[in-house]
Protein backbone atom coordinates (compact mmCIF):
# COMPACT_ATOMS: atom_id res chain seq x y z
CA UNK A 1 0.00 0.00 0.00
CA UNK A 2 1.23 3.10 -0.83
CA UNK A 3 -0.55 6.05 0.59
CA UNK A 4 0.84 9.26 2.24
CA UNK A 5 -1.35 11.80 4.19
CA UNK A 6 0.99 14.86 5.35
CA UNK A 7 0.00 18.68 6.31
CA UNK A 8 1.83 21.73 5.93
CA UNK A 9 2.11 24.97 4.51
CA UNK A 10 3.28 25.82 0.44
CA UNK A 11 7.17 27.17 0.23
CA UNK A 12 6.16 29.14 -2.97
CA UNK A 13 3.02 29.55 -5.19
CA UNK A 14 1.69 26.86 -7.07
CA UNK A 15 2.59 26.48 -10.40
CA UNK A 16 0.15 25.14 -13.48
CA UNK A 17 1.09 24.41 -16.79
CA UNK A 18 -0.41 22.74 -19.37
CA UNK A 19 0.78 18.93 -20.13
CA UNK A 20 -0.80 17.74 -23.48
CA UNK A 21 -4.59 17.68 -22.77
CA UNK A 22 -4.80 17.79 -19.55
CA UNK A 23 -2.75 20.51 -16.44
CA UNK A 24 -0.12 19.96 -14.18
CA UNK A 25 0.54 21.53 -10.74
CA UNK A 26 3.56 21.61 -9.18
CA UNK A 27 4.12 22.95 -5.34
CA UNK A 28 6.63 22.55 -2.07
CA UNK A 29 5.49 21.80 1.06
CA UNK A 30 7.38 22.41 4.08
CA UNK A 31 6.28 20.26 7.00
CA UNK A 32 7.39 20.78 10.28
CA UNK A 33 7.59 17.69 13.15
CA UNK A 34 7.27 19.89 16.65
CA UNK A 35 8.77 17.97 19.29
CA UNK A 36 8.55 18.80 23.09
CA UNK A 37 11.09 21.33 24.08
CA UNK A 38 13.12 20.98 20.59
CA UNK A 39 12.75 23.22 17.40
CA UNK A 40 11.80 20.88 15.56
CA UNK A 41 12.56 19.99 12.29
CA UNK A 42 11.38 20.42 9.06
CA UNK A 43 11.00 18.31 6.05
CA UNK A 44 10.12 19.88 2.50
CA UNK A 45 8.35 17.64 -0.08
CA UNK A 46 7.60 18.70 -4.15
CA UNK A 47 3.94 17.78 -4.73
CA UNK A 48 2.27 17.10 -8.19
CA UNK A 49 -1.67 17.51 -8.79
CA UNK A 50 -2.99 16.66 -11.95
CA UNK A 51 -6.20 18.02 -13.77
CA UNK A 52 -8.97 19.45 -11.72
CA UNK A 53 -7.15 19.08 -8.54
CA UNK A 54 -4.31 20.93 -10.02
CA UNK A 55 -6.75 23.91 -11.10
CA UNK A 56 -8.06 23.82 -7.52
CA UNK A 57 -4.94 24.07 -5.97
CA UNK A 58 -3.82 26.71 -8.02
CA UNK A 59 -6.83 29.14 -7.96
CA UNK A 60 -7.35 28.81 -3.54
CA UNK A 61 -4.02 28.55 -2.15
CA UNK A 62 -0.47 30.43 -2.67
CA UNK A 63 2.65 30.69 -0.90
CA UNK A 64 2.41 30.25 2.73
CA UNK A 65 -1.20 28.67 2.73
CA UNK A 66 -1.62 25.47 4.45
CA UNK A 67 -2.86 22.46 2.98
CA UNK A 68 -3.64 18.91 3.94
CA UNK A 69 -2.79 16.43 0.80
CA UNK A 70 -3.58 12.60 0.14
CA UNK A 71 -1.57 11.26 -2.61
CA UNK A 72 1.21 8.79 -3.15
CA UNK A 73 4.76 8.51 -2.66
CA UNK A 74 6.95 8.32 -5.87
CA UNK A 75 10.71 7.83 -6.64
CA UNK A 76 11.04 10.53 -9.71
CA UNK A 77 14.93 9.35 -11.19
CA UNK A 78 16.93 11.40 -13.80
CA UNK A 79 20.50 12.23 -15.21
CA UNK A 80 21.56 16.07 -14.54
CA UNK A 81 23.97 18.02 -16.85
CA UNK A 82 27.13 15.97 -15.86
CA UNK A 83 26.01 12.47 -16.06
CA UNK A 84 25.41 11.99 -12.94
CA UNK A 85 22.27 10.11 -11.92
CA UNK A 86 19.72 11.71 -9.63
CA UNK A 87 16.29 10.89 -7.93
CA UNK A 88 13.97 12.38 -5.18
CA UNK A 89 10.72 11.37 -3.88
CA UNK A 90 7.93 13.39 -4.36
CA UNK A 91 4.09 13.31 -3.55
CA UNK A 92 1.25 12.60 -6.60
CA UNK A 93 -2.08 14.58 -4.97
CA UNK A 94 -4.96 12.12 -4.76
CA UNK A 95 -6.83 14.90 -2.69
CA UNK A 96 -6.63 17.66 -0.94
CA UNK A 97 -8.24 19.29 2.04
CA UNK A 98 -8.58 23.03 3.25
CA UNK A 99 -6.98 23.82 6.81
CA UNK A 100 -7.74 27.09 7.50
CA UNK A 101 -10.59 29.56 7.19
CA UNK A 102 -10.69 31.95 4.40
CA UNK A 103 -10.11 35.27 7.03
CA UNK A 104 -7.11 33.04 8.63
CA UNK A 105 -5.06 32.12 5.25
CA UNK A 106 -5.18 35.95 4.12
CA UNK A 107 -7.64 36.19 1.06
CA UNK A 108 -9.54 39.10 1.03
CA UNK A 109 -10.20 38.71 -2.77
CA UNK A 110 -12.55 35.99 -4.64
CA UNK A 111 -9.19 35.84 -7.13
CA UNK A 112 -5.98 33.96 -5.94
CA UNK A 113 -3.92 36.57 -3.20
CA UNK A 114 -0.57 36.51 -3.27
CA UNK A 115 1.17 38.07 0.37
CA UNK A 116 2.38 41.24 -1.10
CA UNK A 117 -1.47 42.08 -2.02
CA UNK A 118 -1.78 41.82 2.02
CA UNK A 119 1.11 44.23 3.18
CA UNK A 120 3.27 41.00 3.27
CA UNK A 121 6.83 40.50 1.56
CA UNK A 122 7.64 37.09 0.66
CA UNK A 123 10.92 37.58 2.50
CA UNK A 124 8.60 37.52 5.48
CA UNK A 125 7.22 34.25 5.74
CA UNK A 126 10.05 32.03 7.52
CA UNK A 127 9.10 29.00 4.51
Amino acid sequence: MNKVLIMGRLTRDPDLKPIGQTQLCTFGLAVTTKFSAEKGETCFVDCKAWSKRGEAINQYFNKGSQILIEGRLCLERWEDQNGNKRSKHTINVDNFHFTESKANSNQNEPDKPNSKQNGMNDDEIPF
